[in-house]
């Protein structure tokens, strides 16, 4: 058998009769969002350090060159055992292998480099994309502090330790965890409360939140 959970009055609950009109809720939805929005934002700017196709391909013709030029002189000092009349720099595929590094074609780099998957955006692309992104960050940056007024803030020391409306509903949505069916604040049944309460846990919690599983329910006004 389910317990209820525990009923408090409303006077009891956090911040309620500060946020109990809920003329907040849409500012507060438009904040989570923005911040979402941010967040993605900033998951999606290119890595400075990740190389473009165009980049890669040429470090690695570097990097090729190098080995090639390497390659050579240890050829050269291969051959260089070999300068008698009837010596066979070939007689020994195993020590020539040995001596000297295998020829890599520069041509098979440079088609596998071309067929790589996430190596098309050009660098001024990246910078373009980076720039954008700062822009669109900025913005919602602006945003953000534009709906989050100070009359919501609880300060300490000159500084904000948190916004009430965002501990009201993470509470909010902790409870609802915990139980089976809608509910306030309060711990009663969501059906009994105000058409503004009901429109804001429509808002701000939602059915994602209701545990059918619970072994806890809303309490009853009686």
């Amino acid at each position: 058998m389910k317990q209820k959970i525990q009923y408090i009055s409303s006077d009891k609950v956090p911040y309620y009769s500060m946020l109990s009109d809920y003329k907040w809720v849409p500012d507060f939805v438009k904040l989570e969002a923005a911040r979402f929005k941010l967040l993605q934002l900033k998951n999606q700017e290119h890595d400075p350090y990740m190389l473009t196709r165009e980049e890669f391909l040429e470090q690695i013709r570097e990097q090729w060159q190098d080995y090639e030029n390497y390659r050579l002189e240890r050829m050269k000092r291969y051959l260089n055992n070999f300068r008698f009349k009837g010596s066979n720099p070939f007689d020994s595929y195993i020590i020539l292998k040995t001596e000297v590094p295998p020829f890599l074609p520069f041509e098979q780099f440079e088609s596998a480099i071309r067929e790589m998957d996430g190596l098309g955006i050009s660098s001024e692309d990246v910078q373009k994309n980076n720039l954008s992104i700062i822009d669109r960050q900025k913005s919602l940056e602006n945003l953000i502090k534009k709906l989050c007024p100070k009359d919501f803030f609880v300060m300490s020391g000159g500084n904000v330790d948190f916004d009430v409306r965002e501990k009201y509903v993470t509470r909010w949505r902790e409870l609802q965890k915990k139980v089976d069916l809608p509910l306030a604040p309060n711990g009663i049944l969501l059906k009994e409360s105000p058409r503004e309460e009901k429109r804001a846990w429509m808002e701000l919690v939602g059915h994602e939140y209701v545990n059918p599983h619970a072994d806890l329910t809303p309490d009853f006004n009686e």
